[in-house]
C-alpha cells in the first residue's frame, strides 16, 4: 500500500465542491467588472464570427439536423437545440482568434465555456448574476485544471480550448442547473471522456471548432449529469485519468484546494487586441511602434529582425499564408501588416489585402527573419529594422504585461464591439445590446440579450 503522501488528492471533487458552491455574492466588484468585460466581449466576437464561412458551413449541418427550437444561435435569428445552439456560438466566438485568452489556461475560456451557460440559462430564464456566477465557476474551474497540465499538455499536442475547457464549460452549466457537488463532479467526469482538441490545427477550421465542440459537451454533460449519468468522481487524479492521459504531470503531487478563492484566475483575462493568434500580438505591437517613429521609411528598409521565444516561432510558423486563418497565425505576415499600417483590430482587414498592397505586404513579409530567443517570455517579442541610410530603429513589447500596451489601448473594448457588430446590428440595436451588456449582472432575465444578438439571418 502507498503511503497517504503519494495518494492523488480529491482534486476533481475539490473542484467540483468550490464551483457548485460559490455564488454571486462572493464574486468581489472588480471580478464582476471583469466578468461584464469577457461577456461582452464574447458577443461582440461572436457576432461577427458568426459571418464566417466557416460557421456557415457548421450552421448548415445543424440546421438539416433540425431539432427543438431551444436557445438562440447568435448572428442567425433562429433557435437550436441549447447543445447545437452552444457549439455554433463557441465556433463562431473564435473564428476570427479574437476572443480573450488566459494564461493560466494557455487558451480561450470564455469561448468554450460561456456559450454552454447561456444556451442552458435562455431555457430557464436565467438572471445576470447567475449566468455571471456559473460562468465565473466554470472560467476558474478551468483555469486551475490548465495552470496545472498546461506546458506539458501542450508539449503532446493538445488545445487546451477544446480539452479543459470542455470541463469549464460542464461545471459552468452543472453551476447554471444548481447541480450538488458530486453531480458537479459526473459532469466533469462525463466532459473529460468527451474531451478534444489538436493545437496542429492551427491555422485552419478546426481550431475554431474546438471551444464550439468544448461548449456543446459541456451542455450534454451538465444534463446527464442533472438526469443521474454516473461517471467516475475523480476521473482528473485517477490513475489513466484526465491528467495522468493528457499530460506527463503526476496527480499523486497536486495538492488539495483550499475551500476560498483568493484570487480568481479572472482577474488575469487578457481582451484580445488584435485578430489574430494571441502570440502574434507582442510582434504586432513592436511592428507599430516602430511604423509610428517619425524617422521611420518602408521604402527604405533593408533588413527586419523578428526576435521570439523559439515556442512562439513553433506556434505561429505559418510563413506564406494560404487564407486568412492562417494569415492570424503567421508571425510575419501580422507583423508586415501593422509594418504598412493594415489595422490587424479589423477581422475583415486580413481578407481584404488585395492588389497593389497585397504585392507590398508579401514584399515586407518575406524581409522579415524570425530569429529564435529562448530568453524572452513565449508571449514576448522585440525588433530590429535596418535601412538603406544605415539607421536602425528597435522596439520591444509583451503582449501579456499591460504596462507594455500603448496609450491607444488603455480602453479598448467599446470601440472593438462597436467595430465588431457594425455589420449585424444597426447603432440603435448596438448601443441597446452594449447598455445591456455593460449591465449584465443586474438583468433578471438574459433573454432579451440573447434575442437581439441573434438578430436575423445574414445569409
Amino acid at each position: 500500500m502507498q503511503p497517504s503522501a503519494a495518494r492523488a488528492s480529491p482534486l476533481t471533487m475539490d473542484l467540483a465542491r468550490r464551483g457548485a458552491m460559490l455564488s454571486f455574492h462572493e464574486l468581489p466588484r472588480p471580478v464582476v467588472l471583469l466578468a461584464r468585460d469577457a461577456i461582452m466581449d464574447f458577443f461582440a466576437v461572436a457576432i461577427a464570427g458568426a459571418r464566417e464561412p466557416l460557421a456557415d458551413i457548421v450552421f448548415a449541418e445543424l440546421s438539416d439536423m433540425g431539432g427543438a427550437t431551444q436557445s438562440s444561435v447568435i448572428g442567425r435569428g433562429v433557435k437550436m437545440p441549447a447543445a447545437n445552439a452552444a457549439l455554433l456560438n463557441g465556433t463562431a466566438a473564435h473564428a476570427h482568434d479574437y476572443d480573450d485568452c488566459s494564461m493560466a489556461l494557455s487558451g480561450h475560456p470564455t469561448a468554450a465555456i460561456l456559450p454552454a451557460v447561456l444556451a442552458l440559462a435562455e431555457r430557464r430564464i436565467s438572471s445576470g448574476s447567475d449566468v455571471m456566477t456559473a460562468y465565473v465557476a466554470g472560467y476558474e474551474l478551468a483555469c486551475h485544471i490548465g495552470s496545472i497540465i498546461g506546458p506539458s499538455s501542450q508539449r503532446r499536442g493538445f488545445h487546451l480550448t477544446g480539452t479543459v475547457g470542455m470541463l469549464g464549460a460542464a461545471a459552468a452549466a452543472a453551476r447554471l442547473l444548481g447541480l450538488n457537488a458530486c453531480a458537479t463532479a459526473r459532469a466533469i467526469g462525463i466532459a473529460a471522456s468527451q474531451a478534444g482538441g489538436l493545437r496542429v490545427e492551427g491555422g485552419t477550421m478546426c481550431k475554431p471548432l474546438h471551444p464550439g465542440r468544448a461548449a456543446q459537451g459541456g451542455v450534454v454533460a451538465a444534463l446527464l449529469a442533472s438526469r443521474g449519468f454516473v461517471a467516475r468522481i475523480d476521473i482528473l487524479e485517477c490513475e489513466r485519468g484526465f491528467i495522468d492521459a493528457y499530460s506527463s504531470i503526476d496527480p499523486r503531487q497536486i495538492g488539495r484546494v483550499p475551500d476560498g478563492i483568493e484570487q480568481f484566475f479572472l482577474e488575469s483575462n487578457i481582451i484580445k487586441r488584435h485578430a489574430a493568434c494571441f502570440f502574434t500580438h507582442a510582434g504586432i505591437e513592436c511592428a507599430g511602434a516602430v511604423r509610428s517613429h517619425p524617422d521611420f521609411d518602408i521604402d527604405g528598409v533593408t533588413e527586419i529582425q523578428l526576435f521570439l521565444h523559439p515556442e512562439t516561432i513553433r506556434s505561429c510558423s505559418v510563413i506564406s499564408p494560404a487564407n486568412s486563418l492562417e494569415a492570424r497565425r503567421s508571425l510575419p505576415y501580422t507583423a508586415a501588416m501593422a509594418l504598412l499600417g493594415i489595422d490587424g483590430a479589423i477581422p475583415d482587414f486580413f481578407d481584404r489585402v488585395t492588389g497593389a498592397q497585397s504585392t507590398k505586404l508579401d514584399k515586407v513579409r518575406l524581409m522579415i527573419t524570425l530569429e529564435p530567443d529562448p530568453i524572452l517570455s513565449h508571449t514576448a517579442a522585440r525588433i530590429t529594422v535596418r535601412f538603406r541610410t544605415g539607421k536602425m530603429l528597435a522596439a520591444s513589447r509583451d503582449a501579456a504585461d499591460p504596462s507594455d500596451h500603448d496609450t491607444a489601448w488603455c480602453d479598448p473594448l467599446r470601440g472593438k464591439f462597436n467595430i465588431l457588430v457594425s455589420s449585424s446590428l444597426t447603432p440603435a440595436q448596438a448601443m441597446e445590446l452594449h447598455s445591456m451588456l455593460d449591465t449584465f449582472d443586474l438583468l433578471p432575465d438574459i433573454s432579451a440579450v440573447m434575442t437581439l444578438a441573434a438578430g436575423t439571418c445574414h445569409s
